[in-house]
């Protein structure tokens, strides 16, 4: 005689269906600690990035912002003009926000956000100017003292003399820039020559792509009797450019410290982290904030690999010791920077510099 139906699917069906989930359960083991482990890192993640963009926003707060007058607001999608400073403090730590030091780089970046185009334009420190503070014109003297009077002055000053529309400034104390250069892991930087200066303490033997360590690199900045081996012309050369040369390594320099902000840009937290870590030794003006920091930081670094980098032109005053801006040059190199970004830009013309060192 057949079993009734539903006695069959009963015990068949309960019997399947228990089968079915010992099996399941047996495949779903590895599959929770899995999930679990992973749900673990993600909120791992979460509280470390929490405390790593806190933290740098706290390191951020701790930066100088000295009100600056003067400045000239940004227009979206325009090109805009930051002034970068190389300051070496001679009065106290505080000197590069408050006055009384000395300005061994001086460079505007033109930076153009529609194109990640940008040009650097380095004044030698030893060019004569004309201070001025507000209404108030001081005597005349070399730039590099101008800094001695704050950043307010140095940046009218700019302004003004050489009629550049300034939209942000931004200082670095240079007694800090071999602990940035280290913590970036060096400058890459295309030398033709060994170089040394036994003032500044630079040796760099080797050629080609050279990676500088910080030393080297503030040591190259600071040049002022730079030697160079050219094998051709016999030897070791006296590099006669001056400050003029000087300012055409500052160029380089800058250049390949932007190019090295590349790796800092993929986030937030870590270009602050970076330069939150010099909060005593940063200047920069009050309308950059931390986004903008990040954004410039992301145009410097997009502009440095093909940056057009020039030199002031100047002519040495009667005594030898300071120069003053060659007037029609200088104005052909003002006209050719301030036209750099708009569709008929002129080429910007070469320092007369022995070498340009450029990144690589």
């Amino acid at each position: 005689m057949p079993r009734p139906p539903h006695r069959r699917l009963a015990g068949g069906g309960a019997v399947r269906l228990e089968r079915y989930r010992s099996r399941g359960d047996r495949n779903l083991k590895w599959l929770r600690p899995l999930l679990s482990g992973l749900a673990l890192l993600l909120v791992v993640a979460l509280l470390s990035s929490a405390f790593y963009v806190g933290y740098a926003r706290w390191r951020f707060d701790q930066i100088a912002k000295p009100r600056l007058a003067g400045l000239t607001p940004r227009v979206a999608g325009r090109p805009f003009d930051v002034l970068f400073v190389g300051a070496v403090p001679e009065a106290s730590p505080t000197a590069t926000t408050a006055g009384g030091a000395r300005a061994e780089a001086v460079i505007v970046a033109r930076i153009v956000p529609s194109s990640g185009e940008m040009a650097l334009l380095s004044i030698p420190t030893d060019t004569v100017v004309q201070p001025s503070h507000g209404r108030a014109t001081l005597p005349a003297q070399t730039i590099d003292r101008v800094l001695e009077s704050g950043p307010e002055t140095l940046l009218q000053t700019v302004e003004r003399d050489f009629h550049l529309p300034l939209s942000d400034y931004v200082a670095v104390d240079l007694g800090a820039l071999p602990g940035l250069v280290a913590a970036l892991g060096g400058l890459s930087l295309h030398v033709p020559y060994a170089l040394h200066d036994t003032n500044a303490g630079l040796s760099v033997d080797a050629t080609g792509c050279v990676r500088l360590d910080g030393e080297q690199a503030a040591a190259l900045l600071a040049s002022r009797n730079l030697l160079y081996y050219d094998r051709q012309a016999g030897g070791w050369q006296n590099d006669e450019g001056g400050a003029s040369s000087a300012a055409a390594r500052a160029n380089g320099v800058f250049a390949a410290l932007s190019a090295r902000l590349g790796g800092l840009t993929t986030s937030p937290g870590g270009l602050f982290a970076t330069l939150g870590a010099l909060p005593a030794s940063l200047v920069v003006d009050p309308s950059i904030t931390e986004s903008a920091l990040y954004e410039l930081g992301r145009a410097l670094a997009a502009g440095a690999g093909a940056a057009r980098a020039t030199v002031l032109p100047t002519s040495a005053t009667a005594n030898g010791a300071a120069a003053r801006p060659a007037t029609a040059k200088d104005r052909a190199v003002l006209s050719a920077f301030l036209a750099f970004g708009s569709a008929s830009s002129p080429p910007l013309p070469a320092s007369a510099a022995a070498f340009d060192p450029v990144p690589c």
